[in-house]
């Protein structure tokens, strides 16, 4: 298996989840689908500079 990390200092997975979870608990289902759509588009990004992940040993 493999995974990724952020660097030392990078919060903004954290920071991503907690816009989601507070949008959720003000039953905010606009920023919710908001913040997790940027959440998703910065993971995409990251991926994508990891192709190694996809690869089939």
């Amino acid at each position: 298996m493999t995974r990724l990390y952020y660097s030392d200092g990078d919060r903004s997975v954290h920071h991503d989840h907690h816009l989601i979870v507070s949008a959720m608990r003000r039953r905010d289902p606009e920023e919710a689908e908001r913040a997790l759509a940027g959440h998703i588009r910065r993971s995409r990004l990251e991926l994508r500079r990891h192709p190694e992940v996809f690869t089939v040993d």
